[in-house]
This record gives C-alpha cells, structure tokens and sequence, in this order.
C-alpha cells in the first residue's frame, strides 16, 4: 500500500517549466528568465517543399522535422544538407 500511495504523491506533483513540451503547461514557448545573450546568427536554411510545421528533433547530428509537402525531412545538422525525405 505504501508504493501506491508514493506514487500517487508524485503523479500529483505539478511539472516544471523545464520538463514540459515548449515551456510550461500552456505549450506557449515562452520561458521565464534571460534567453541567450547572443545568438549565433543564421548557419544555414533549409527550403522544403511546403511550410514547415512541426518541431524539430535532433539526434546524431541530424535534424529531423514534417513539412506541409507531406515529407518528413532529415537534414544534417552541421551543413543543412538534405539526407533524405
């Protein structure tokens, strides 16, 4: 009984900004605090063949993301080079 009970403790734990999808629980992306000081600028673009609308993922130095072309595109992190869609 005591398992159950801890873990009901800690599913009613409210989350945290930084373990929630974009931020808190409204998803609005924005997030408390000073951002960055300087950004690195643009290092490279990437044209599919209609908008993009889905988050990006990245894993192993690739950047994965849907567009509106019906494609999910991988793209290489470093150069922005399409791997395949």
């Amino acid at each position: 009984m005591r398992r159950i009970a801890i873990f009901a403790l800690l599913a009613a734990a409210p989350s945290t900004a930084q373990n929630t999808f974009r931020g808190n629980n409204a998803h609005t992306g924005v997030y408390q605090g000073a951002g960055p000081k300087q950004l690195g600028g643009v290092k490279w673009a990437f044209k599919a063949g209609g908008p993009i609308v889905t988050s990006p993922a990245i894993a192993d130095g690739v950047v994965y993301f849907g567009a509106m072309d019906g494609h999910l595109h991988a793209v290489v992190q470093d150069t922005g080079q399409e791997k395949w869609k």
